[in-house]
Parts: structure tokens; C-alpha cells; sequence
């Protein structure tokens, strides 16, 4: 059971809550499961933010006009873009440059889930439920650019939330003495940027097997909730069809 547990510290290495470019994607995956709720139902979302309305005419949502119900921003709509199917990573840049990556009112996403950073696992398990949930007998074959981009925005957030912790990690490890090995990873996004990453099990290696997954295994215990999040954000790629091999 240890090998097992260890193996999955392996890797998660990184996947946690901290504020960042995945803040922006986050909101992207959301923007397109409420577009995928609006396929489904004549144009009237039911399930996701079902309660953000349009301020022309009370219908669907512009993409600005769900960042600002989401966000809860005051002083009036962003401008960000007037596309009704903004481009993902183009977006997430613009969204990352308007410092729209913070907090959001979960429960505005989906009715009941609350509010909080230990209520993210069951707001991405309802979203990405009430997609998967869809995928069978062809229900969205009318939503299937919408569903990709949601694949996509939940890819990037998973990469980016292991970026975000691996840094995090490497410098609680630092910080005990631990040298720290570390491998090249490139985010699918064009610009093929490259990230570095803590490798575990050479880092474990290389100072001699003293017990670096457990010094690990003390960083997520830190917080329990980081761990859950990361264990979410996998599952719900899985149920809506977009898993990529291991480490993104």
C-alpha cells in the first residue's frame, strides 16, 4: 500500500491550489461547460451558472458577462473578448493579463457546492459529471468544439496547478537539505515553453534513499485539501474523456 501511495506522490508533485495562469483556465472550462449546458438546453443553461444572465436582453451570457458573474467583479463587465468561442490558451492569456486568475464563487458555478478553497474537488466533480454524464448516445454532437475546448482547459489547469506546487515542493525540499533533481516538461499550448519539475525518484536516489517521499508525503499533509484537489482535477478529465498520459 505504501509503494502504491508513494507512487501517486510521485505524480502529483505539484497538483495544489495556489493562484496562478490555472486560475484563468479554470475559468475557461467553466465558461465552456456552461456553453455545452446552453447546447443542451435551447439556450438556457440549467446546471451551470444557470444564473447568469445577459445585461442585453436577460438571455445567455457573453463570455465577459460570465468572468464578471463568476468573479463577482465590481465596476462593470471586462472587456476581454467578443468572441461567443473564445480560443483557450488565447484567452487564458488575456484573462492572466486582466489579473482575472483569483477566487471565484464556486457556488454561482454550481448551486449548492459552497464556497471555499475545500469545496473546489466537488465543484470540478459536479461540472465535469454533468459533461461526462452527456457523453453517451451522441447528446453532444452539436457541442463537440465546446467539449474540446473544455478537454483543453482542464489539461492546462492540471499542468499548471503541478507546475505551480513542484516550485513550492522544491523549495520546502531545499529548505531540509534535499538536492533536488528535477525534469523538462512542455505545456501544449504553442508557445512550447518549457517547466521544470521535481523528479522524485531521482531526487530520492540521488541523496542516498533518505526518505524523500515521505519528507513528500509531510509537504501534502500540510494541507489536506491540496492533495484532494489534485486527486479532483484528474478525475475530472477522466470523465469527460480528455485524460492525457501522466504529468500532462
Amino acid at each position: 500500500m505504501k509503494l502504491v501511495f508513494f507512487g501517486l506522490l510521485a505524480y502529483m508533485v505539484g497538483w495544489v491550489s495556489a493562484y496562478g495562469s490555472y486560475g484563468a483556465y479554470e475559468r475557461m472550462f467553466f465558461y465552456y461547460a456552461y456553453l455545452i449546458d446552453a447546447d443542451l438546453n435551447d439556450g438556457k443553461p440549467q446546471k451551470i451558472a444557470r444564473g447568469c444572465r445577459s445585461k442585453r436582453g436577460g438571455g445567455q451570457c457573453s463570455f465577459n458577462e460570465f468572468i464578471e458573474y463568476i468573479s463577482e467583479i465590481k465596476g462593470g463587465t471586462p472587456s476581454i473578448t467578443t468572441s461567443p468561442r473564445p480560443v483557450v490558451d488565447a484567452t487564458a492569456d488575456l484573462l492572466v493579463q486582466g489579473g482575472y486568475t483569483g477566487a471565484y464563487n464556486q457556488d454561482k458555478i454550481s448551486a449548492g457546492v459552497g464556497t471555499g478553497s475545500g469545496t473546489i474537488p466537488k465543484l470540478f466533480d459536479q461540472v465535469s459529471a454533468f459533461i461526462g454524464g452527456n457523453l453517451e448516445g451522441g447528446k453532444l454532437e452539436s457541442a463537440k468544439e465546446n467539449l474540446g475546448a473544455a478537454r483543453v482547459a482542464m489539461q492546462r489547469v492540471q499542468f499548471l496547478r503541478s507546475y505551480e506546487n513542484s516550485k513550492a515542493l522544491k523549495a520546502w525540499l531545499e529548505g531540509r537539505g534535499v538536492t533536488v533533481s528535477t525534469k523538462t516538461k512542455i505545456l501544449n499550448d504553442g508557445k512550447n515553453e518549457q517547466y521544470e519539475f521535481v523528479d522524485v525518484s531521482t531526487t530520492d536516489r540521488k541523496n542516498g534513499g533518505s526518505g524523500v517521499a515521505g519528507l513528500v508525503e509531510n509537504f501534502y499533509n500540510q494541507d489536506p485539501s491540496h492533495r484532494n484537489n489534485v486527486v479532483s482535477s484528474f478525475n475530472s478529465l477522466a470523465k469527460i474523456g480528455g485524460c492525457t498520459r501522466k504529468g500532462g
